[in-house]
């Protein structure tokens, strides 16, 4: 049986996947470049400089990032004001249940910090988790496995006890690359064979997870 549980962040606890692709193409196009639906969608999971660096080498017209960046967090920033962080579903459910349970609980990003803590603190989800390590914390990030061994490491668990939630390809390299059980709730992103055969599960949505967990105790 598992004992300690470690979430993505991005697409995982908050809708924010959708909301990346959105703000950036916005940003692209204020600025008269098109940037394809497919290709913010390739970003999904990777940190945000990888992100940057992506568009830099896969949009053959010239531009300038930096203003293109301002332009994406003023976009961002606006949609929070308006409407709050959007949660996905089974969010408070689940973690009630792990608490309840005493499962030890983490959140490992790739956001950072400064981006990372005020929405979970807003969303008032902070006191559910022994540990929150985000993208600025580590100097490799996923897919590779760092973030995940050191999440287990402040849980003083081994990585065989225990789960990862992840909504992307990126994010389930990095947890089964670190030895950690994966089961991705997919977002964006649909899993291909080869991400098909590093999961432990494949669940539509949080609510089945906690199914799962008592299917297995």
């Amino acid at each position: 049986m598992a004992k300690g549980i470690v979430f993505d962040m991005d697409g995982v606890i908050f809708d924010t996947e959708n909301l990346a692709v959105r703000t950036w193409t916005q940003a692209f196009t204020h600025f008269g470049i098109d940037l394809s639906e497919d290709l913010a969608k390739t970003t999904v999971g990777m940190s945000f400089e990888d992100t940057c660096q992506y568009f830099i080498q896969h949009i053959h017209t010239p531009f300038d990032i930096e203003p293109i960046i301002k332009q994406r967090f003023d976009y961002t920033e606006q949609f929070i004001e308006t409407n709050g962080v959007p949660l996905k579903a089974g969010v408070f459910e689940l973690l009630d249940f792990l608490k309840a349970k005493d499962y030890k609980i983490a959140v490992a990003t790739s956001t950072v910090s400064q981006t990372a803590r005020p929405y979970l603190d807003n969303a008032g989800l902070t006191r559910y988790f022994h540990t929150i390590l985000c993208g600025d914390n580590i100097q490799r990030r996923k897919p590779e496995p760092d973030i995940y061994l050191m999440a287990c490491d402040h849980l003083n668990l081994a990585p065989a006890d225990c789960i990862a939630l992840e909504d992307s390809p990126t994010g389930v390299q990095a947890a089964y690359r670190a030895g950690l059980k994966v089961i991705m709730v997919p977002d964006i992103l649909q899993p291909d064979k080869h991400v098909k055969n590093m999961l432990f599960a494949e669940i539509p949505n949080l609510h089945y997870v906690i199914d799962l967990l008592q299917t297995t105790e």
